[in-house]
């Protein structure tokens, strides 16, 4: 089998071979973007609904990297972040209410036993 007339092959940086495309012959140079798992994990213990995207991104991060996506790892590297830092907000904003909240029902048995 011969190579493909100009203007057909496969998109540059990829390598063409009898047996057809292969997707993961580009690299893009350099390591990949962190996939940021720790982010994620702390997503799945403080707002565990922004665990579920987070971990979906993070895992994306590696396979479109080396497909070539170099903007798409980059984006969902971010995305994970972006799951984690808002899962640390939603958890601290909680903790702090769950203080006030015990601290108010704690008062309050306290002032019903002095009575």
């Amino acid at each position: 089998m011969s190579a493909p007339p100009p203007g057909y092959g496969p998109p540059p940086g990829y390598g063409y071979s009898p047996t057809g495309y292969q997707p993961y012959a580009y690299r893009p140079p350099g390591p990949p973007p962190s996939n940021r798992i720790g982010w994620a994990i702390t997503a799945l213990f403080l707002c565990w609904p922004l665990a579920i995207p987070a971990f979906i991104y993070s895992s994306r991060v590696e396979s479109a990297w080396y497909a070539g996506d170099v903007d798409g790892a980059q984006r969902a590297s971010q995305t994970v972040k972006t799951c984690g830092v808002v899962a640390l907000v939603i958890g601290a904003v909680m903790a702090v209410i769950m203080i006030v909240l015990f601290a108010t029902i704690f008062s309050e048995i306290g002032n019903a036993n002095q009575i």
